[in-house]
Parts: C-alpha cells; structure tokens; sequence
C-alpha cells in the first residue's frame, strides 16, 4: 500500500469563515429588535446558532474558534517570528 501525502487542503466546514465586524453587527440588530435571527443570518452570512451565542452574550473571547488562546500578543508574536 503506498500513502502520499495530500497536497492541496481542502477545508471541510465553513466554521470561522464570517467577520467579526459582521456578526457584532447584526447581533445588535438582532439585540434591537430591528431584525430577527433569521433574517440577520441570512442577511449577513452568519449562522443561526453563531448569531445566537453573540445575541445572548455567551462567546467569552469574539474571533476565537477554541477554548486556547495564545499568551502573547499579535504584534508580539510577528516580531519573535521574524
């Protein structure tokens, strides 16, 4: 049996494709009453259940798929890389 490995990644969900400055948005929509979640998500290209944690405040840290975050700062982390 021969194993290559795999040469172009194709990602499997759409998890984390949206912009932050959307989801903010059209959660205060939301918030407002001036749209339901439906209707935002689909406006925005959120999901639902995304538009939902943002609505009721349950996301701890905004942009952050996981639970780990890193120690340092961005700009931190580009001057050590380079």
């Amino acid at each position: 049996m021969h194993l290559q490995m795999v040469r172009k990644y194709k990602r499997k969900t759409d998890r984390g494709s949206w912009q932050l400055s959307q989801v903010q948005q059209s959660a205060q929509l939301v918030r407002n009453g001036e749209m339901s979640i439906r209707e935002a998500a689909a406006a925005y290209g959120v999901l639902k259940s995304t538009l939902e944690s943002h609505k009721n405040r349950k996301v701890e840290a905004p942009g952050y798929l996981g639970s780990f975050h890193t120690a340092l700062d961005p700009e931190f982390e580009k001057e050590l890389a380079v």
